[in-house]
C-alpha cells in the first residue's frame, strides 16, 4: 500500500514535469519572438513561410490558423539545428555495406500534381498512354558510392517513348524547315555504379536508346552516351549535386558540333575559372558527412568577344545584373556560374555576323552546355521550358531560327513532369501557327498577326540588357 510520503513525491514529481514542461514551452515561445527571423533555409533550398496578414474572412474559413502553425513551425527557434538532426537520424534507416549508402524516399525533382490540373494535358497524357503504355516513375532514391551521391535512375520505356512522342510533335509542326537536334545527357548511375550492382547496370543506355529509336527521322539524335562513357574517370559529374560539369557538356558540345558539321573550339583556346568549396543539391538533401568531407569545385571556361545578354522574366520589371556567366557564385550556389541560374528566356547576341540562330529548350541540366555555343551562333535563344510562357514554335516563327536543341538529363526524359511541360510550350496560349514548307521563313500576314499578339498573358518583360566586353572576371 502506498504510503502519504511515497504518494507526496509522486505528485511533487508530476508537479515538476509540468513545471519543466511549461517553461521550456515558454522559453521557445520567448525566443521566437526575441530571435531574428530566417527568410530562407540553406539546408532545404527554400523559402520559409512568411507571417500571413490577417482577415476575418481568413480567420473564419480556418486558412489564417493554418498559414500561422506553417509560419511558426518554419521559424522554430534553432530549427535548422532540429533540421540535422532529423537528417542525422534518417540517415541511421538508409542501408548501408562498406562502400555504399541508399537513401529511399528522397524527392529529387519537382513534383507532379499540377498536372491533374490541367485538363488538356492530362488528357493528352491519357491519350498516349494507348501508345506508349506505362510512363510512371523517374528516380528510386539517392546512393552514396564511392564518395559520390549519385541519383539511382528508374525510368521505363513508355516513359522513354512518351518523351520522343512529345520531340515528335514539334518536327510534326516544324515540317523540316528548322534543324532539330535532341541530346539525352546520362548520369553517374551507368558510369560510376559498380557492376555487381546488376538491377542498376545499364539502365540509362536502354532508356536512352528506346528515345533514339522512337524519334521521327527529321530529328538529329546526338550520342552524348560514348563520349561520356568514355570519358567517365574524368571529372564530368558533381558528387554532391546532380547536375554535371562544364568538362561534360564540353564533350558533349563536341559531340553535337559533329553532328552538327560545326568545328568544335578547343578546350584549351577558353580561359579557366574555378569556385570551389561546392556542395549542392544532393548534400542539401541527404546531409552525408561522407560528401562534405571532399566539397565539389565548378569549373568554368570564359570566352573572348562582344556579347549582349537579354534576361526575360514574365511580370518581372526590376532590372539585374546578370551576366551570361555570373562570377559571384559561390558556395551552395556555384553552379550558377552557368547563365546565372535559371530565367524563363535569354537572348544572347555573341557578335558574330554569320547570320546563324539557334533555340535551345532546356532547364538547369543544359546551363553548363549553352555557353559554348557563342562561337557559332550570331544569336542564342535559351528557353527553359518550366518556366517561359512564350511557345517554342511561336519564338521559332517570330525569329527565324534555324536549329532547335533539346537538351535534357535522361531523369528529366523519364519524369511526367518535365516531358508535359515541354508538350506544353510548344505553342503561346494554345494557338496553333501552321508553318510554310516550301519556305524556312513564316511571312504570311496571318501569322504575323498571330504572332504580334500583346495580350498581358503573351507579354515577356525584358529586365536586364548587359553588354559585356569579355566573358573574363
Amino acid at each position: 500500500m502506498e504510503t502519504k510520503t511515497e504518494n507526496r513525491n509522486k505528485k511533487l514529481i508530476a508537479r515538476l514535469h509540468v513545471a519543466l514542461i511549461s517553461l521550456t514551452l515558454f522559453g521557445f515561445g520567448l525566443l521566437f519572438f526575441i530571435m531574428p527571423q530566417k527568410t530562407l533555409s540553406v539546408s532545404e533550398k527554400r523559402e520559409l513561410a512568411k507571417l500571413p496578414a490577417f482577415s476575418y474572412e481568413t480567420l473564419f474559413n480556418g486558412s489564417y490558423a493554418s498559414e500561422i502553425d506553417l509560419y511558426y513551425s518554419d521559424n522554430f527557434p534553432f530549427r535548422d539545428n532540429f533540421v540535422d538532426f532529423s537528417f542525422w537520424f534518417r540517415r541511421q534507416f538508409g542501408f548501408s555495406s562498406d562502400s555504399a549508402i541508399i537513401y529511399k524516399d528522397v524527392q529529387v525533382f519537382e513534383a507532379e500534381e499540377w498536372i491533374q490540373e490541367d485538363t488538356a494535358l492530362m488528357s493528352f497524357i491519357e491519350d498516349s498512354l494507348d501508345v506508349v503504355g506505362e510512363i510512371e516513375g523517374s528516380h528510386d532514391g539517392i546512393i552514396i558510392y564511392n564518395g559520390m551521391a549519385i541519383t539511382i535512375f528508374g525510368g521505363s520505356e513508355g516513359m522513354a517513348k512518351f518523351y520522343a512522342s512529345v520531340i515528335n510533335k514539334y518536327a510534326e509542326a516544324l515540317k523540316g524547315t528548322v534543324n532539330i537536334y535532341n541530346i539525352i545527357i546520362p548520369s553517374g548511375s551507368d558510369l560510376y555504379l559498380a557492376k555487381k550492382m546488376t538491377n542498376l547496370d545499364g539502365r540509362e543506355k536502354k532508356n536512352i536508346g528506346v528515345i533514339a529509336e522512337n524519334l521521327n527521322s527529321l530529328i538529329k539524335n546526338v550520342d552524348a552516351y560514348s563520349p561520356l562513357w568514355n570519358h567517365k574517370n574524368e571529372y564530368l559529374f558533381f558528387r554532391s549535386d546532380h547536375h554535371w560539369t562544364a568538362l561534360g557538356a564540353y564533350y558533349v558540345y563536341a559531340a553535337f558540333c559533329a553532328k552538327a558539321g560545326l568545328q568544335a573550339v578547343e578546350l584549351s583556346s577558353l580561359g579557366r575559372k574555378v569556385k570551389k568549396n561546392f556542395l549542392g543539391s544532393l548534400y542539401q538533401l541527404v546531409k552525408d558527412p561522407i560528401l562534405a568531407k571532399n566539397p565539389d569545385s565548378v569549373v568554368y571556361y570564359t570566352f573572348p568577344g562582344e556579347i549582349k545578354v537579354h534576361a526575360h522574366r514574365n511580370g518581372f520589371t526590376k532590372t539585374i545584373d546578370v551576366p551570361l556567366l555570373v562570377h559571384g557564385a559561390s558556395g551552395g550556389g556555384a553552379y550558377n556560374v552557368f547563365l546565372g541560374g535559371d530565367y524563363p528566356m535569354l537572348e544572347i547576341e555573341t557578335g558574330l555576323e554569320n547570320g546563324r540562330k539557334v533555340l535551345v529548350a532546356k532547364n538547369s541540366y543544359g546551363n553548363p552546355f549553352v555557353p559554348f555555343l557563342v562561337s557559332h551562333y550570331e544569336k542564342i535563344w535559351v528557353v527553359d521550358y518550366r518556366y517561359c510562357k512564350k511557345g517554342i514554335i511561336t519564338l521559332i516563327a517570330e525569329n527565324e531560327i534555324d536549329d532547335l536543341i533539346f537538351i535534357n538529363s535522361v531523369f528529366m526524359c523519364n519524369t511526367k513532369f518535365h516531358v508535359a511541360k515541354i508538350q506544353k510550350l510548344m505553342y503561346s496560349n494554345g494557338e496553333v501557327i501552321e508553318i510554310e514548307t516550301d519556305s524556312t521563313l513564316i511571312n504570311s500576314s496571318d501569322t504575323v498577326s498571330l504572332l504580334n499578339n500583346n495580350s498581358p498573358e503573351n507579354a515577356i518583360d525584358t529586365i536586364s540588357l548587359i553588354k559585356i566586353d569579355s566573358l573574363n572576371d
